[in-house]
């Protein structure tokens, strides 16, 4: 019995030994993963802004042109277009991000900036605080396989860094990138029950609603659809979404084709 008791303490204190050495051993692994993690971490901070005290903000849109917008009171605006809708948070968020900018890698004073395209930046990004301070952001060439831009900050700063484009992405294109836009009307195809398009081969498409046949017209007669033909048309319909915004105050209707339409009028009932 006594034998029995031994090697039963002898088998208890065998397992606190291992129990110790496994969870020093873990302590150990998780140690070392922390460090190693510590040094593959190349990212550095590049602006460090309160957002609240950001009063403008300028970029250079694709055509070449500064584009400005200006807080007034709580509320963005353009500054050279008063009644352009602009889309509060999509500014608001896209602000905040470059407030709070990271760089993935910096690299310290490069001798030619051509390299980059920095010495020509395609952009350059301009946030103003309320006491005047700038923070000027210089935006060169992007780097194909990592998808991010290359990035100068301000005169002062001669260090090129290597950043996200979700960042800087929304200031690359034009003043549109923040308007509001209206939202689509709410069609479905279900609902869709005659369809008129005014063309030089126009015709009309009209659901019967007894025998909820369709029937197509050209305006002299008309005969039974094909089904499938016609739940093509009302399913592109249905779909159908806005793409780009592109003009808010539309005073030149040649300029986007409407002077001589494709179609005159779609009419949906």
């Amino acid at each position: 019995m006594k034998s029995k008791t031994v090697k039963l303490i002898s088998g208890v204190a065998v397992l606190a030994v291992l129990s110790g050495t496994y969870i020093g051993v873990t302590s150990y692994v998780d140690s070392q993963e922390e460090k190693e993690a510590e040094a593959a971490d190349t990212s550095v901070s590049v602006v460090e802004m309160d957002s609240e005290k950001i009063t403008s903000v300028s970029f250079t849109d694709t055509e070449g042109a500064e584009e400005v917008f200006e807080k007034d009171g709580d509320n963005w605006v353009k500054k050279d277009e008063p009644d352009f809708p602009v889309s509060q948070d999509t500014l608001d968020g896209a602000v905040n991000a470059l407030t709070a900018l990271s760089a993935d890698q910096k690299l310290e004073d490069p001798e030619d900036l051509s390299e980059y395209d920095l010495d020509k930046p395609q952009n350059q990004i301009t946030l103003t605080e309320e006491d005047g301070n700038r923070t000027v952001l210089q935006v060169g060439m992007k780097n194909e396989s990592s998808g991010q831009y290359y990035m100068k900050k301000s005169e002062d700063d001669k260090n090129v860094y290597l950043v996200s484009a979700v960042s800087l992405d929304p200031f690359m294109g034009t003043a549109y990138e923040f308007a509001e836009v209206e939202n689509f009307p709410a069609v479905t195809s279900a609902t869709i029950k005659d369809v008129k398009v005014e063309k030089e081969n126009g015709y009309q498409l009209s659901q019967d609603d007894d025998s909820l046949y369709w029937y197509v017209s050209d305006g002299k007669t008309s005969e039974q659809a094909d089904t499938s033909k016609v739940g093509t048309v009302t399913s592109a319909i249905g779909s159908l979404t806005y793409g780009d915004f592109v003009d808010y105050n539309c005073t030149d209707q040649a300029k986007y084709g409407f002077d001589d339409p494709y179609a005159i009028s779609l009419q949906l009932i």
